[in-house]
């Protein structure tokens, strides 16, 4: 543990992201897609169901989607990428 995200919230609707959000969490952490991608997706149900990841998600994203991740965030203590604060706070 201690080597991948808490939490990987996607909002590019883009296969090739959405399994690199997979890849990055730690185990017992989440993955977050604001919208889908149309194409099928390859998740990989083993490493899915071994390391506890919950994905959860709409199919859908709106802009207020959009505009409520960074409040969503900061509820449950997340930092975001963009101020290089890669820990969970307190």
């Amino acid at each position: 543990m201690g080597l991948g995200a808490h939490i990987a919230v996607v909002t590019a609707v883009s296969k090739v992201a959405f399994n690199q959000a997979i890849d990055s969490v730690e185990p017992l952490e989440k993955v977050v897609a604001v919208g889908l991608p149309s194409e099928t997706m390859d998740l990989p149900i083993v490493k899915t169901v071994l390391d506890g990841i919950e994905v959860i998600g709409s199919l859908v994203g709106t802009r207020e989607d959009l505009r409520s991740i960074p409040i969503w965030s900061r509820r449950i203590g997340c930092a975001s990428s963009s101020n290089k604060k890669y820990r969970r706070s307190s």
